[in-house]
């Protein structure tokens, strides 16, 4: 931590007192213009975090009054307010919040954070500061979290940096470090972290400060939570062993592999370990009843209490509804890009593999059916899901899914070329004991 910064929350806990008073009294004096600048701010809030599912922790660091932060918590996050002066703190507890006292440049963070807003805080970081805020940041935000922070724009002003105490209703009877910043500047200190620019533009203030703001989000690497995968491969992978052979622990750990696959080649926005948990859970009770196991399943995931130690209510509840949307019979879409994932994820990119869970699937439902029988069968079943007004979507571009599309419906075509391949094919799997 800078010299500068140093002296600069030295002056805020001598100072916080004015501080407050000078607010309430600039906004009663410009009451129009303050009501016009919250709403600027809270609409940004509103739209920039719409990204964030509701119930998402959020860190805001220098809250000052807390009056954001319980716009943010009326919004439906989970919110932690922060200072490091003492009558902030106060303040913030008056508007109902529990804050903790907490300096972004040396303390330890205390949790993970999908969202960290610093409003009005870098502006009294030198660059080194401000380089070291965001790098102890990224490591505290959740894959795909949001980090926001703005900087008063340097061309409002004619010089780099400087100690100035405001002489107008602003005046607190104390010098304080200001730091202005360029976009060029910005951009290079951002450069050296891990972080991905989302947007930033240009707030002009009622008193005609242009505030530069920042969105910038951890880019997503798609590594899964080792403790998650771990409990999942020992505890639920296993009771795909209950399962037939079309559901099996093969197929699960087919539909994980592709639905990552999907990811990458859309480059889409999600959370890893929320698709690796839904495509892990699909299929789970279908064992217990094939017709309705899209709801068995997802009520299998909601009662897990493991899970609640890897994601919050929001989270679960889009997971729950991604496993139940996952079929591809189902009358309506997927309610979410994760049902849209783990549906065409779902979908088989293999003739061979249609060709052999058609005829396991259809022993299980009626083992006494001759192979004729199970063959005819698995040409209806097939025709009516991948035909040419089959009922099954796909959501995202995949070039081996739209080779199998080609492939299944020149099969089904000739349906005695489709039963003569279905049948040498099978006759082969038993021979290998694979069925």
């Amino acid at each position: 931590m800078s010299i500068q910064n140093k002296k600069t929350l030295a002056a805020y806990q001598k100072v916080a007192k004015n501080y407050l008073a000078s607010t309430k009294l600039a906004n009663e004096t410009y009451k129009e213009n303050a009501i016009r600048a919250e709403k600027v701010v809270h609409d940004f809030i509103k739209e920039t975090f719409k990204t964030i599912p509701k119930g998402s922790k959020v860190l805001e660091v220098g809250s000052a009054d807390g009056k954001l932060a319980k716009y943010i918590q009326k919004l439906g996050y989970e919110i932690t307010a922060s200072d490091i002066a003492d009558d902030f703190l106060k303040e913030i507890r008056k508007n109902g919040l529990e804050p903790i006292k907490f300096n972004i440049l040396n303390d330890e963070f205390d949790k993970q954070y999908s969202i960290i807003f610093c409003w009005r805080v870098f502006v009294h970081f030198t660059k080194r500061d401000s380089l070291k805020a965001l790098k102890r940041s990224y490591d505290s935000l959740n894959n795909n979290g949001i980090f926001i922070f703005n900087v008063i724009n340097r061309e409002c002003k004619k010089v780099d940096n400087e100690w100035v105490d405001f002489p107008d209703v602003y005046h607190l009877g104390k010098d304080r470090y200001f730091n202005y910043y360029s976009k060029e500047d910005l951009d290079k200190i951002i450069a050296k972290t891990n972080f991905k620019i989302i947007d930033s533009h240009n707030i002009i203030a009622e008193n005609g400060i242009k505030w530069l703001v920042y969105v910038l989000k951890k880019e997503n690497k798609m590594e899964i939570n080792k403790e998650l995968k771990n409990y999942i491969e020992n505890n639920v992978l296993p009771e795909y062993e209950k399962n037939e052979k079309g559901h099996d622990i093969n197929h699960i750990k087919d539909v994980i592999d592709r639905s990552f696959e999907l990811v990458k080649e859309n480059n889409l926005d999600v959370n890893p370990d929320m698709v690796y948990t839904i495509a892990a859970y699909h299929d789970i009770g279908h064992h217990i009843d094939s017709k309705t196991h899209e709801i068995i399943s997802a009520d299998m995931m909601f009662k897990d209490e493991e899970l609640k130690k890897f994601f919050n209510d929001s989270e679960r509840m889009i997971i729950k509804e991604a496993i139940e949307d996952h079929r591809a019979s189902a009358k309506e879409d997927p309610r979410s890009i994760y049902g849209r994932i783990v549906s065409s994820a779902d979908r088989n990119n293999k003739v061979e593999l249609c060709l052999k869970r058609t005829y396991t699937y259809g022993k299980k439902l009626n083992p006494e059916a001759t192979d004729e029988e199970l063959f005819l069968r698995a040409h209806d079943v097939l025709t009516k899901k991948f035909g040419e007004d089959g009922y099954a979507k796909f959501y995202f571009k995949d070039a081996k899914y739209e080779q199998f599309l080609k492939d299944i419906r020149k099969l089904l075509k000739d349906k005695d070329k489709f039963i003569k391949t279905q049948k040498e094919y099978i006759e082969d799997l038993k021979k290998k004991g694979e069925i």
